[in-house]
This record gives C-alpha cells, structure tokens and sequence, in this order.
C-alpha cells in the first residue's frame, strides 16, 4: 500500500483568504429576517481586499423569517443608535432589493469567483460569532435547499478572534482603529470587520515571529 503525503488540512490551515460576511437583520435568531448583507473578501494576513460586495434584499419571499420587535423598534428605530443613513437602507422601499434566493446565489458566485482567481481549495468565511452572522445565512442556504461555496469547518468568528486580541495580546482593534463609514450599514461594517481581523492577525504573526528570533 502506497501512503500519500497529502494533507489536505495542512493546506487550509495556511489559506488565509476570507469572506467576512455582515448582515443587517430583524431579528438576533437564526431565522432572522435579513435586510441587507455586505461581504469583503481578502487576505487576513496581509489585509489586501480581492472583492467587495453590497445587496439589499427583498422582504417578499421572507415571510417565514422573524423581525421582532426588540431588534426592529427598539434598535433600528433608536436614532441614537442607528442613523437616518443606515435606516434608509433597510427601510427605503424605493432602493433596489433582490430575492433572498438571488443573494445565496450571488454570495456563492462571489467567493467561487475569487477561489478560481487566486486557485486555492476554498476560503473561511468569518462572522459575528458562531450563533449569528454565519448561524444565519446558514439557516437561509438550508432552508432553501442551496449548498454554501465554503465547507461547513470554514465558519470562523469575529468575536472569538477579538477575544483573543484582547487576552494574550492586550489589543483591541475593534474599538481602537478609526471606524470610516457609516455603522450598521452591511458592507461599511464588513469592511471595518476585516481589518480589524487583519490587525489582531498580524499583531498574532508579529508576535510569534519575535518569540522565534529569541
């Protein structure tokens, strides 16, 4: 019998390409309602953005998903908390929307699009945490019967890695770095949620490779 030195885990351990998904919804549970989803793919070890991608999505067809009252009067109609700018973009029924079908297929052809480009396996796709962003869209690919582009051991955290920063590095990016753009719009979001992934990540390699040269 011929062993084979192939890893195939080896190699997505050191793919350091990501989507990060962000989604604007009506509710903070998986069948959420999703208002719009923003998504930056790139390189979290260097920061280097590939793609960047904005939807607004319909609500015909999401009948069956959940807006609750804590997340759409209490949050989005606080305008201490969400501005005029970010509320037009969920509630302006004049914006152009498309189906939530349409948005699986468009994320899904937007990932496969950078993973043939750049020639690499497949990608992470980091959320808030494992019970939101990523729980959620999830939910919407099952639901309707779509396979997601990425494999299910893809789903990263945003939190989980803030967290990190925070414990063994003392760092805090996240609320440290200047946000630019407006909060609570999907994509402005996402892009914010990137590099500061990228920072704590090359804060992480830093570190490490210091530790090497002693």
């Amino acid at each position: 019998m011929i062993l084979s030195n192939h890893n195939p885990l080896k190699e997505i351990q050191r793919n350091p390409i990501v989507a990060v998904i962000d989604l604007e919804t009506g509710s903070l549970r998986n069948k959420a309602h999703i208002f719009t989803a923003g998504m930056v793919i790139g390189n979290i070890l260097t920061g280097e953005i590939f793609s960047e991608h904005y939807y607004r999505v319909a609500s015909d067809g999401q009948e069956g998903r959940i807006s609750d009252s804590e997340t759409v009067t209490d949050f989005w109609g606080d305008l201490n908390k969400v501005s005029r700018e970010a509320r037009r973009e969920i509630f302006d029924l004049e914006l152009d929307r498309i189906p939530l079908e349409e948005l699986l297929l468009r994320l899904n052809e937007d990932i496969c699009g950078v993973v043939e480009k750049l020639d690499i396996k497949n990608l992470h796709v980091m959320g808030n945490g494992s019970e939101f962003d990523n729980a959620i869209i999830l939910d919407v690919y099952k639901e309707l019967g779509i396979k997601p582009a990425w494999p299910h051991g893809n789903n990263q955290s945003l939190r989980t890695l803030v967290w990190m920063g925070r414990l063994l590095l003392g760092i805090d990016p996240k609320y440290q770095n200047e946000f630019i753009g407006i909060r609570h719009h999907a994509l402005d979001d996402a892009r914010d949620e990137f590099n500061y992934s990228t920072a704590i990540v090359q804060k992480f390699k830093e570190a490490l490779e210091g530790a090497g040269k002693e």
